[in-house]
């Protein structure tokens, strides 16, 4: 899906096995879709994106995010 907000219902309605997670999404952050995504299932995330700054990526980790992925 192209939006987190696709992405929030889509995973709500469906089983998926497992969420790839890009951070520059067109509505929200993907910091906050990860945060929202954690709060309405546990399916893996993993995070792909061209981000590389660690301080972020430890924080994404320790917010949910299972992997990730520059």
């Amino acid at each position: 899906v192209g939006t987190a907000l696709e992405a929030l219902r889509e995973v709500a309605h469906v089983g998926f096995d497992v969420v790839i997670l890009d951070l520059g999404l067109p509505d929200l952050d993907g910091a906050e879709a990860l945060k929202m995504l954690r709060g309405i299932t546990d399916v893996p995330v993993i995070i792909a994106t061209a981000r590389d700054d660690e301080t972020e990526i430890v924080r994404l980790l320790n917010d949910g995010a299972d992997d990730y992925l520059v």
